[in-house]
């Protein structure tokens, strides 16, 4: 089940970052409906974003502020998105090992 939930994360992660980069404006209750979450889901969601676009919010929606300057030197892995950390390096090593 968790990992369900770490694969879903990444899932909706990976879309809002497209739709950004495509530079679309989000709401909280648009990312909430859009994927089936609660609205407090879609704000750990933009934090986690934040963490590698510069967002800006601008009357209640979120998008890439081009005036900010890129952020760089931030060096993230795929488990960074989830919790059980250890537990998904494990299943991704014995995924790799197989192959």
């Amino acid at each position: 089940m968790k990992h369900q939930r770490c694969i879903d994360r990444i899932d909706r992660l990976l879309a809002l970052s497209s739709k950004l980069t495509r530079m679309e404006s989000l709401s909280f209750r648009q990312i909430a409906e859009a994927h089936n979450v609660s609205e407090r889901t879609a704000r750990r969601d933009i934090d986690k974003l934040k963490e590698f676009f510069p967002l800006e919010n601008q009357d209640g929606t979120w998008r890439i502020d081009l005036r900010a300057p890129p952020i760089i030197g931030r060096t993230h892995n795929i488990s960074s998105f989830c919790p059980g950390k250890a537990s998904l390096r494990r299943h991704s090593r014995s995924y790799v090992k197989k192959r």
